[in-house]
C-alpha cells in the first residue's frame, strides 16, 4: 500500500486523508486504492437507495451497477467544500 500512497500528489492525500482518515466521517468505509481522481467507496449495503437519497439532496454519484459491485460507489473528488458537503449528504443518506 506505501508505494501507492507514495504515487498520490500531496493535494489527492490531504483530500483522502480529510475524508477518510481515522477520526474522520468515513473511516469505516472501504475505499479501493487508487492513484485517480474519484473515490471507490464500498457502501456495505446497496448502493441504489444511498444513491437515492444523493440525488435528493443535489449530490451526483456513480452507482456500479455490475454484478459483485451493487454496494458501490465513484465519487469524484473535488474541492474542499465539495467534499465536505458530500461527506455531509452521504453520512444523512446513510443514516436514512
Amino acid at each position: 500500500m506505501r508505494p501507492l500512497w507514495d504515487a498520490l500528489s500531496p493535494r489527492r492525500r490531504r483530500q483522502l486523508l480529510a475524508l477518510a482518515g481515522p477520526g474522520q466521517p468515513l473511516q469505516g468505509l472501504r475505499i479501493a486504492p487508487s492513484v485517480a481522481n474519484f473515490l471507490f467507496l464500498d457502501l456495505g449495503r446497496p448502493n441504489a437507495p444511498v444513491t437515492e437519497a444523493l440525488l435528493r439532496q443535489g449530490v451526483i454519484v456513480k452507482p456500479w451497477k455490475e454484478p459483485g459491485f451493487e454496494h458501490f460507489l465513484r465519487v469524484s473528488i473535488g474541492t474542499e467544500g465539495d467534499n465536505a458537503r458530500f461527506v455531509q449528504a452521504l453520512l444523512a443518506a446513510l443514516e436514512a
